[in-house]
Order: structure tokens, then sequence, then C-alpha cells
């Protein structure tokens, strides 16, 4: 069986009124690549910045190596190990992530 490294289970985001992410679920596994793709507003940022710390989700739960944890902050993400990579390409956010089976580290 594959490992999930990293399993972020029906996060939910609301910002007042607006819904941004609705139990959304991600799991990776160790050696996997993975594309976060979607339209603008789609909701990855929103996503990404819960995994990185930056916000905090409305509901759900994340668990590392089946750990779960909480994110309080980037520095408590860069602990983790799931703190982003971002930069502004071309008016782009990217996010790099990888993943050391080993440490169950994400950046």
């Amino acid at each position: 069986m594959e490992k999930v490294l990293l399993n972020m289970k029906a996060i939910s985001k609301t910002f007042g009124s607006v819904q941004a992410l609705k139990e959304v679920s991600l799991d990776l596994y160790a050696g996997e690549v993975l594309a976060l793709m979607g339209e603008n507003g789609a909701g990855k940022s929103t996503l990404m910045n819960i995994l990185s710390g930056s916000l905090q989700p409305t509901k759900g739960e994340i668990y590392l190596k089946g750990e779960k944890v909480t994110v309080p902050g980037p520095i408590a993400a860069k602990k983790l190990g799931t703190s982003d990579c971002s930069g502004n390409e071309r008016g782009r956010k990217h996010f790099s992530w990888k993943m050391d089976e080993e440490k169950g580290r994400i950046g």
C-alpha cells in the first residue's frame, strides 16, 4: 500500500459570506509529483495558504504522515515543513513543494 505523506481532509474556508473552499480533500503520496490547477478564484492559493499557515481553515483537518497537525502560522509551518516557496513571476503565484519522505517534510 502506498504511504500517504500529506492528507488535507474536508478543508473549508469562508471570508465573511464568501465560501472560498468547500470540503476540499487532498492526498499526497510518497514519490508523487502533484500539480494543483484550476481557474482563477478556484481556491488554489487559499488551500496552499492554509497549508503554509498564512490562513486558518474554517473547517477541516491536516495530517502529516498520519499525525493530525495544526498550522497556526508561517513559523509553525516552517517547523512542520509545510512552508511554501512561492514567488511572483509575470503576475503568477507558484508553489513548489517537495516532500522529504524520511522526515515527512514539504518544502
